[in-house]
Parts: structure tokens; C-alpha cells; sequence
């Protein structure tokens, strides 16, 4: 499998309201695709479900 070369990422309010399950079907889908590709927005939306899931 070719590793993609992945220059641009998603922002955090993006990756939030992707995972609080904001964004439009389609939307959602364009989101999920770029996560399962690059390893460091994967990395940052597991980091805010993370936080999202801990009590304070």
C-alpha cells in the first residue's frame, strides 16, 4: 500500500464537531476518510475523545 503524503490536516473545531457528531452525512464521511489516512489528525481526535471522556 502507498503511504499518502498528507500536507494538510484538520483543525480541532473539526475534529470536535466530527466527533460529537455535528457535520453533515457527507461532511462526516470527507472526515473519516482523511482520519483513516493520516496518522497525526487520528492521533489528535483520539487525544480530544480522550479529554472529552474524562470527568473533572
Amino acid at each position: 500500500m502507498k503511504k499518502h503524503d498528507i500536507k494538510h490536516h484538520l483543525s480541532k473545531e473539526l475534529l470536535l464537531a466530527y466527533s460529537a457528531g455535528q457535520l453533515e452525512e457527507g461532511f462526516s464521511l470527507a472526515i473519516a476518510t482523511h482520519i483513516s489516512m493520516c496518522d497525526q489528525c487520528r492521533v489528535e481526535l483520539e487525544s480530544l475523545e480522550a479529554m472529552g471522556g474524562s470527568s473533572f
